[in-house]
């Protein structure tokens, strides 16, 4: 990562601090998408060393770039804001205010990282396409992938700078108010039609409406996300959601001694299928339910939308399958499904309402009352309770619970095929855990959770050393040889 780089993340992490009381907050315009702030005293800083990550792993810098640090001009005290807008029909630009306590030694500390100042104008800073406009109380950095104006970055800062208040994002968007009083110690809000605009014809039109606003808080041994869609449509009548998971699919959650994640979500069969057809999908639905003697609308009407998946790691690596147990919730009796799909030879019987997957050998399918149940080999014999998981899974009603042992989940992929960032993830954090369900309002509530595998750990450096490891490729073990570790 470029030094430019580490400055802008530096800036974004350790200039931050309580926003809610920041004028630089009545200065984002009211058309910004993205908004990302931060709690200085939440973040606890003192424990990570900015000179440590400026220093490249180089012997004998960690004093020079302590000393230059302390006299970045930069107002610790006050706050920064870092927000994205659109600029043009297609460009997206982003921006840092960061709050100043001494201009002039901010402009050297700058400098003194590779940037040049402008020579016609000496409120001006160049780093490589980025801008840096210095003004006595604050500097406000405009970034840029690709070369620009004179014109264009100083219309940016006097458009940003210069608002009056009731334009800004304060006076319009209220949910963007009410995050500010979380005191987390980071907080976020996006505006979702614009920011995902392009993501049009992959994503459902209710997830493209509203505002996202929620917060990440660093625990001793936790990180926890908490984040909020507010939707314009109050009930979320478009939402592909359904009713929260039944206590009876989450009471039946089995495990395995090589158990790596559980997933529960509820999903709603008509507004799935309206979304399929919206998209052009539905005809092919229905032409595959026909090459099974059945029809997609008769599938809906014994499917409830309910779906428990348990996944381990397989005795047999070289299936390259891992153990799998599948209820689907239904409505009523399946049993004239499973018998269509059997005539059209996908299942084969097995006796006592049994039936294989010959694609699959060793699987079995059978209808019970409340679900259809799909285990390979490994749930068929070895099943146990796991209390953790099931106190986990069995806690507030939700549409979607998702609990992933970062440990095991890399062998459930198969060394050949887990990306190296699951392998790093699982050598730092034990569990991912996430809930999402539905508040009285008709929003979208989640709930993500990282656990260390040291409940002790500052879960912000884990954080930090985990990136790093990622972006660098470096494996642990190296990584403890290191005398200094950077971050970034």
């Amino acid at each position: 990562m470029t030094m430019l780089s580490r400055i802008i993340i530096i800036l974004l992490f350790a200039g931050l601090c309580s926003c809610s009381d920041s004028s630089l907050l009545k200065k984002i315009p009211a058309d910004a998408e993205t908004v990302l702030y931060a709690d200085f005293k939440k973040l606890a800083l003192q424990s990570l060393d900015p000179a440590l990550l400026l220093s490249e792993n180089r012997a004998g810098e960690n004093a020079a770039s302590k000393k230059d640090w302390k006299n970045s001009g930069i107002d610790f005290l006050e706050g920064a804001v870092f927000f994205s807008r659109k600029t043009g029909q297609e460009s997206r630009k982003w921006f840092i205010l960061i709050p100043l306590s001494d201009a002039e030694e901010f402009r050297t500390f700058c400098t003194g990282m590779g940037a040049s100042r402008d020579k016609t104008n000496s409120d001006w800073l160049s780093l490589n396409n980025n801008r840096i406009y210095v003004q006595p109380e604050l500097a406000l950095f405009i970034l840029s992938s690709e070369a620009e104006t004179a014109a264009f970055f100083s219309g940016q800062a006097k458009e940003i700078l210069t608002q009056k208040e009731e334009n800004n994002l304060l006076s319009k968007f209220p949910s963007f108010e009410s995050v500010l009083d979380k005191g987390k110690a980071i907080s976020f809000w996006a505006n979702l039609q614009p920011a995902l605009s392009g993501s049009s014809n992959l994503l459902p039109e209710d997830f493209l409406s509203g505002e996202v606003c929620g917060s990440l808080d660093f625990k001793s041994g936790e990180l926890v996300l908490e984040a909020v869609h507010f939707s314009p449509d109050s009930g979320n009548t478009n939402s592909i959601l359904g009713a929260p998971v039944q206590a009876r699919l989450l009471d039946s959650i089995e495990v395995q001694d090589k158990t790596a994640g559980m997933l529960a979500l509820s999903l709603s069969p008509e507004r799935i299928y309206k979304m399929l057809e919206s998209l052009g999908y539905s005809s092919t639905g229905s032409i595959m339910a026909a090459q099974f003697g059945l029809s997609l609308e008769e599938i809906m009407q014994v499917l409830s939308g309910e779906i428990v998946v348990t996944t381990a790691e397989t005795s047999d690596q070289s299936q390259g399958i891992p153990e799998l147990l599948i209820r689907l919730g239904i409505r009523k009796p399946a049993g004239s499904i499973l018998a269509a799909m059997s005539r059209s030879g996908l299942l084969s019987p097995a006796g006592s309402g049994k039936y294989g997957i010959s694609e699959i050998p060793g699987t079995i399918i059978r209808a019970e009352e409340k679900y259809i149940e799909i285990a390979t080999s490994g749930f068929q014999t070895k099943r146990k309770t796991d209390s953790e998981l099931k106190e986990f899974a069995s806690g507030t009603p939700a549409q979607i619970i998702c609990s992933i042992n970062l440990e095991k989940i890399k062998d459930v992929l198969l060394a050949n095929t887990a990306p190296a960032e699951t392998v790093i993830a699982g050598n730092h954090w034990k569990n991912f855990r996430m809930r999402m369900d539905k508040d009285d309002a008709g929003n979208t509530r989640m709930m993500c959770s990282l656990t260390c595998k040291n409940e002790e750990d500052n879960s912000l450096f884990i954080l930090m050393k985990s990136l790093n490891e990622i972006s660098t490729g470096s494996s642990t073990e190296e990584n403890e040889q290191k005398k200094a570790l950077p971050f970034f």
